[in-house]
Parts: structure tokens; C-alpha cells; sequence
């Protein structure tokens, strides 16, 4: 998949906003801590890992019928 970021670049980053649980948000705070990085960086490192690469969502969107049309939309 995509590579992990070393440091963030100002220029090409967008930001985005979710909603976790307290819960979830606690273990961010202490898991950014331990690793001596913000948050932020923690969340964009699971973010990079975890959605799929361009090709990947073409390969997505053509194996889901999308191909006809309805990716347009």
C-alpha cells in the first residue's frame, strides 16, 4: 500500500475530521505519547496504511460494475 510519511508536508496535506469514542480518543493520546509524536501524525500513519491506493479503488469500483457509468456520478 501507501508509504508511511516521515514528516508531514504542509503543502499537500488536507485535513479531516472524525468523531471516536472517548475511549479510542484516551489510547490516541497515550499511544501518541509513547511514540513522542502529535496525534495527528499517529491517525495519518493509520489512514495511509489502511485506504487503498488509487489502483486498488480503480481495481474496486471496476470489480463493483461501476465501470458503467455510475463512478461518474
Amino acid at each position: 500500500m501507501t508509504a508511511v510519511p516521515g514528516e508531514l508536508a504542509a503543502p499537500a496535506n488536507v485535513r479531516v475530521t472524525a468523531d471516536v469514542s472517548a475511549d479510542v480518543a484516551e489510547r490516541l493520546r497515550v499511544w501518541a505519547a509513547l511514540r513522542r509524536k502529535p496525534a495527528a501524525h499517529i491517525v495519518a500513519e493509520l489512514v495511509c496504511r489502511g485506504v487503498p491506493s488509487a489502483e486498488q479503488l480503480r481495481e474496486l469500483v471496476g470489480q463493483n460494475g461501476a465501470g458503467n457509468g455510475q463512478a461518474d456520478r
